[in-house]
């Protein structure tokens, strides 16, 4: 007999009876358990129970081997979604014997429906009026952001709103511009899954536009400070509820409240954070090495990969790996970091291709995708174009005594900080003695002292690099003189005629 429940780990969302549920928006997950060691003897299979209707029934899913870790789960529906594992032992007696009276081993919402939004934006003179309603089963309305920009802003810079959370609602506030107004809902529901819609106010024909400051505004909208970083000494303030220094109202059928104290929005950078330095390779597939840091009891099951040829723009799932196809050992109580290498294929020679690692746990949890204007967590650049590399003749230094001029043209786009190597050798076939104990910068000559014993004609030869490693080289294929000794005559005396 199985002897109490200590054999079954706890699942990935615990086995508390009061644990809330989770929201997942994929259909395909893994449902862990962990029998221990000592104990895979005495168990004959593993039970999956389900229950679709929040614990009210429950029918016997499928069943495993105690060898196994887990259950591969794929529903056939979106909604409720309760499991309990049960263990069978020889004899065929279960525990836990009951399972409607047993504690729900993990609670779960499958949620795969894409929210829908909408949102209308009107001008009426020189206010912008905009309403928006929000649909969906599970809606997050903590996620609800809404972002406004002006013409002359860069297309990458929002104003954010603070608007009051609802699935629908409406306000106006003055536009801080005369041209056309462009105006950003975004929203999720509680599995993650995303909606993005953009709405746009005519131009109208206005004097000078006055400098943009505190927006007064109505409704249930109020338009606050930017979303990016701020600039130097201009941080929020603890004490307000969004963290910025702004005030939120009461409006009134009358009278607009009087906000002159509101901060300007010029007081804050607009600024989008730059992206990182994109890392030049010379391989169309490259091995990033990343670790993953933060695990549940399940482990980790799966690292997406998602790309962006458009600095974030817009963003594409490249490729999936489970941790099973990669043969690394998964823990139930991982203590430490997972570390792994996972292949990054480049698209286009000469573009910046960003990357994002998303990793799942094997209950097929994890952050959101990418979402448009999201900055990549690193930036590559295919470049296999080798540097043009031109070795001019050699010619003495006027300047110094037994010195030669060694003079050369390299270009690339990408060209290393110090990006030349010069060689001299005997023979065409090396081996070769670097001129000069380093690198050189690209100044496009070096007087080089010729050592004592060289020989008078030697071989030269020229390498540029680029920072993707790749190699342009001039060499000489007929050695070149390099004897800068000036004979001298001396008058011995007239001869005898012998």
């Amino acid at each position: 007999m199985i002897v109490g429940t200590t054999m079954l780990a706890l699942l990935a969302f615990g086995a508390d009876p009061q644990a809330a549920e989770r929201h997942l928006a994929t259909s395909r997950f893994t449902i862990p358990f962990r029998v221990q060691p000592e104990k895979k003897h005495s168990v004959r299979e593993a039970l999956l129970y389900l229950s679709l209707d929040r614990g009210k029934t429950w029918h016997l899913h499928s069943r495993l081997s105690a060898n196994h870790e887990g259950f591969l789960f794929q529903a056939t529906q979106d909604g409720p979604h309760w499991f309990t594992v049960g263990l069978l032992d020889h004899n065929m007696r279960q525990e836990p014997a009951h399972i409607p009276s047993a504690p729900v081993g993990q609670k779960v919402v499958i949620d795969t429906s894409k929210p829908e939004a909408s949102l209308v934006v009107l001008r009426n003179n020189s206010d912008i009026s905009i309403q928006w309603d929000f649909r969906d089963q599970n809606p997050n309305l903590a996620s609800l952001r809404l972002e406004c920009r002006t013409p002359e802003m860069p297309t990458n810079q929002w104003i954010p709103i603070q608007l009051q959370p609802g699935v629908s609602g409406s306000g106006s506030f003055p536009a801080p511009s005369t041209g056309a107004i462009t105006v950003r809902f975004q929203a999720s529901d509680y599995a993650g899954n995303f909606v993005s819609v953009v709405g746009e106010s005519l131009a109208v024909p206005a004097p000078a536009p006055q400098p943009v400051a505190a927006l007064p505004v109505s409704g249930s909208l109020l338009v606050g400070t930017s979303a990016y970083p701020p600039a130097p000494g201009t941080g929020p303030n603890p004490g307000s509820a969004s963290g910025w220094d702004a005030t939120i109202w009461t409006p009134s059928a009358t009278t607009l409240p009087n906000h002159a104290h509101l901060p300007a929005i010029s007081q804050v950078s607009t600024q989008r954070p730059p992206p990182p330095t994109a890392k030049l390779v010379n391989q169309r597939q490259v091995q990033l090495d990343y670790e993953v840091g933060k695990m549940g009891p399940s482990g980790v099951g799966a690292v997406e990969v998602w790309t962006t040829l458009d600095e974030g723009e817009s963003w594409t799932l490249a490729s999936t790996e489970s941790f099973a196809q990669t043969g690394m050992a998964l823990t139930a109580n991982p203590t430490s970091p997972v570390r792994n290498k996972i292949p990054l294929n480049l698209q286009r020679e000469g573009i910046p291709q960003g990357f994002t690692l998303v990793a799942k746990s094997r209950a097929g949890l994890g952050r959101p995708s990418p979402q448009k204007g999201e900055l990549a967590q690193i930036r590559l650049e295919y470049d296999t174009t080798a540097p043009e590399a031109t070795l001019f003749s050699p010619v003495p230094d006027p300047d110094q005594r037994d010195h030669l001029l060694l003079s050369w043209k390299a270009s690339d786009k990408n060209l290393a900080i110090n990006p030349i190597t010069i060689e001299w050798a005997n023979q065409l076939e090396g081996p070769w003695h670097k001129i000069g104990n380093r690198e050189l910068a690209n100044s496009g000559r070096v007087s080089w002292l010729v050592p004592p014993g060289t020989p008078p004609t030697v071989h030269l030869k020229l390498t540029v690099k680029d920072q993707a490693g790749n190699l342009g080289v001039a060499q000489t294929q007929q050695p070149i003189l390099v004897d800068l000794t000036i004979p001298e005559v001396n008058i011995l005396g007239l001869s005898d005629g012998k």
